[in-house]
């Protein structure tokens, strides 16, 4: 549904007017590393990546210890394949907002879907 509404996306992110790539991005898993996947992958002319995790629940999103340690993983690969000099920018693309919780912080923007569902 992201890949759909990438331009409602940007909209929300206020970066209409930058020129960007969006892509989704796995690593498999091997004997060493777990596998991961991040969901979107919003990479930015300014030097900004938006690393994007949809999460669709009934309610507000609760991000906890689990999720936190997910995301510090994926940021971690994913600096191995982004210029050095990105900044990444974890954004939550979720129903209902995110809850406000111990690891709330972890996420620069949030994204619900009444942006998804707004015209641009």
């Amino acid at each position: 549904m992201c890949f759909n509404h990438i331009r409602q996306i940007k909209a929300a992110l206020e970066i209409s007017g930058v020129s960007t790539n969006e892509f989704l991005w796995s690593k498999k898993d091997n004997d060493e590393e777990e596998g991961t996947q991040i969901d979107l992958i919003i990479e930015r002319k300014d030097n900004v990546v938006n690393m994007c995790e949809a999460k669709f629940y009934g309610d507000e999103f609760v991000a906890d210890k689990e999720c936190h340690f997910a995301l510090v993983r994926r940021e971690r690969l994913l600096r191995e394949i982004i210029p050095k000099k990105a900044s990444i920018h974890n954004t939550l693309i979720t129903t209902f907002g995110l809850k406000h919780a111990e690891y709330f912080s972890d996420f620069t923007n949030i994204i619900t879907l009444d942006d998804l569902f707004r015209s641009v």
